[in-house]
């Protein structure tokens, strides 16, 4: 057993305890830290989880699967962070989590969507970190209280879903096949950010949003932002796309706007735009999980 610092996601960093258990004097040492709150593992160690009665964060790490494994969660009621860092894109049952054994956990980052299922059940879970979605759709978090949803990657291609999700931040990254915006005008947003989603080319759906905070920059070819003025909650804005007609003056009723790059063709520079030194929150949203929280927005 050993000591590491480790990351949780983006949001969470800590000293962890690394299990590893090889025989019985592993076994005698793993009862003396059973109060440990922070606990990572390769997953076949999971049946060793039963000695720790207070784990808080736990991270899983790739390995080999042990029978049964719902039965060795079933005792993690009180974890509130959980980090799934192997990478399961191949549907493989036994490697998907069933999320009911984490009834108190707020806070996940996976590598990949595959890794657990039922997250509906996971009823305090507030923010999901995936690294890659490997479904079409968000299906599988209708009905959930996600109010956090960062994806970085993957084949998600739409945002429409059968029940509203009420997702407050949304941050969607390299997401190739996603064409269309469709879905989001449904959805609390409070936040947005599109990172290399470029095959996006239509925001007039932003019109009816509730996003008060738009965060654009990649491949995206834009004729114009005149959308932008009549998004009826915006307040700030942060662009780095082309503009085709150049024309800026949208961004001028805003409290605050950045162009990351100035261009030849724009009619205003990022410095010409409004400014505040105010930093930007989302209500109900703790400083410990908002998803910007080491950026200055």
């Amino acid at each position: 057993m050993r000591y590491q610092e480790k990351h949780i996601g983006s949001r969470f960093a800590a000293r962890f305890l690394e299990l590893a258990v090889y025989d019985d004097e592993d076994v005698s040492e793993l009862k003396t830290l059973s109060p440990e709150k922070n606990v990572m593992t390769e997953v076949e160690f999971l049946p060793y989880l039963k000695y720790f009665t207070s784990i808080e964060n736990l991270i899983l790490l790739p390995g080999e699967m042990p029978e049964d494994p719902a039965r060795h969660l079933a005792g993690l009621q009180n974890v509130v962070r959980l980090g799934i860092e192997y990478d399961n894109r191949d549907a493989d049952d036994e490697y998907r989590l069933d999320l009911s054994a984490f009834r108190n956990v707020e806070y996940i980052a996976s590598k990949s969507s595959w890794n657990f299922r039922n997250a509906g059940a996971a009823t305090a879970l507030k923010y999901l970190q995936v690294q890659y979605w490997c479904e079409d759709d968000l299906e599988s978090l209708a009905g959930t209280n996600i109010d956090t949803l960062s994806i970085s990657g993957g084949r998600l291609c739409t945002l429409e879903v059968s029940e509203q999700i009420p997702l407050k931040v949304l941050s969607l990254s390299y997401l190739r096949r996603l064409e269309s915006l469709s879905g989001v005008e449904a959805l609390p947003l409070k936040m947005l950010e599109l990172d290399h989603c470029s095959k996006i080319s239509d925001f007039d759906l932003l019109r009816e949003s509730t996003v008060e905070y738009l965060l654009l920059y990649g491949g995206n070819r834009l004729n114009d932002i005149g959308f932008i003025s009549d998004m009826r909650c915006l307040r700030r804005a942060m662009l780095d796309v082309f503009v085709g007609n150049g024309d800026l003056s949208p961004l001028d009723s805003l409290e605050k706007a950045v162009i990351l790059t100035d261009k030849k063709n724009f009619n205003r520079k990022n410095s010409d735009l409004p400014k505040t030194a105010e930093e930007y929150s989302v209500s109900g949203i703790p400083s410990w999980r908002f998803l910007f929280g080491d950026r200055r927005l």
